[in-house]
């Protein structure tokens, strides 16, 4: 085989990856459309059951509140570390506070908070619901005349469109403390100082944004998850 036909086959196997990965995508994507789209028209017309919601709600909130508090918190003390330093040395402490809240509040929390949800809570909702695919729960549920979708995924989906604004709030204020504490600790920041700055510095529209944001990627875990579960 020449060089030439070398390089078209390669070029051509490429090509054929990518287009297939590319495929997958977007194919992917249209079933989790259309899922959320049908997960939503139940919820509306209100054909939710209401216990399986608050269960849902426990599982993907408080089981995985642990691991969200841990890791917003780090962030937050590494955030405070770095700033408070820098900071300091232009004896503009005093503004540590605003900076390490709205970065939490408007990216931190929300964005953390997700990865540590998904990591937990996503993971067992895509197992569970794929264990029920293997074991022909999922056909048990469809000769009963009973939409997979309504009965697995509209609980999943609204319990962790209200758990992820909880824990994100959660995770702010932890954050903030732990900021505070480092705060003080390394540059003798006072606390007053800091949480003045704070107050002076954070909006409700910061805090509105944050929660819009976990919303989303609540949406977005809960309904990953279950497609990926069904699929």
């Amino acid at each position: 085989m020449s060089l030439l036909e070398t390089i078209q086959t390669r070029a051509l196997s490429l090509t054929t990856r990518v287009g297939n990965v590319t495929l997958r995508f977007f194919e992917g994507a249209g079933i989790l459309f259309l899922n959320l789209r049908d997960s939503f028209f139940f919820a509306m017309r209100g054909d939710v059951d209401l216990k399986k919601v608050v269960t849902q709600t426990a599982i993907i909130g408080f089981d995985s509140l642990l691991m969200s508090v841990l890791i917003c918190t780090i962030a937050g003390s590494v955030l405070a570390l770095q700033s408070a330093q820098r900071f300091a040395q232009s004896g503009a402490t005093a503004y540590v506070g605003g900076l390490v809240a709205l970065a939490i509040v408007r990216e931190i929390a929300p964005i953390f908070t997700c990865l540590a949800v998904g990591a937990r809570a996503g993971t067992a909702i895509a197992a569970e619901i794929a264990n029920m695919q293997v074991t022909e729960q999922i056909d048990a549920l469809r000769i009963l005349r009973i939409n997979p979708l309504r009965y697995l995924m509209v609980p999943r989906l609204l319990a962790s469109l209200c758990a992820l604004p909880m824990l994100t709030m959660i995770g702010s204020v932890v954050a903030i403390a732990g900021g505070m504490v480092v705060a003080q600790t390394v540059t003798g920041l006072h606390y007053s100082k800091f949480l003045e700055s704070v107050w002076l510095s954070l909006r409700l529209s910061d805090i509105r944004i944050g929660l819009f944001k976990a919303m989303i990627f609540g949406i977005l875990m809960a309904g990953i998850s279950c497609t990926i579960g069904l699929n």
